[in-house]
């Protein structure tokens, strides 16, 4: 499986380009944008489930806050807390984290 839809949520490992660049670049496994896709690096990754559910705080956030809100805030974050201190990063971490705890206890 290539993509599966979520929620109103497309996930898919088809990536145009620039997106491909963007991810090398800073070494990510996954993207979500606010054109309602997320982007993983592979199949593999697109399988895990704590990224998954970690991309999903993500759309989850932007709906919260709206996309352009969480845009600016996101980038403003990252610029005075770095990418692995952003609150926004803490926040689907914890989500992810979460949900690998969970699995551990079935």
């Amino acid at each position: 499986m290539e993509s599966f839809s979520k929620d109103g949520v497309t996930h898919t490992v088809d990536r145009p380009f620039f997106i491909v660049w963007w991810m090398s670049y800073f070494d990510f496994r996954a993207l979500t944008t606010p054109w309602d896709v997320v982007y993983y690096a592979s199949l593999d990754v697109m399988n895990m489930d704590s990224v998954v559910k970690h991309e999903q705080c993500h759309v989850e956030q932007m709906r919260r806050e709206g996309k352009m809100t969480f845009l600016f805030r996101y980038c403003l974050a990252w610029y005075r807390y770095g990418y692995v201190n952003n609150p926004y990063e803490i926040e689907a971490r914890d989500a992810s984290e979460k949900i690998i705890k969970d699995n551990d206890e079935k």
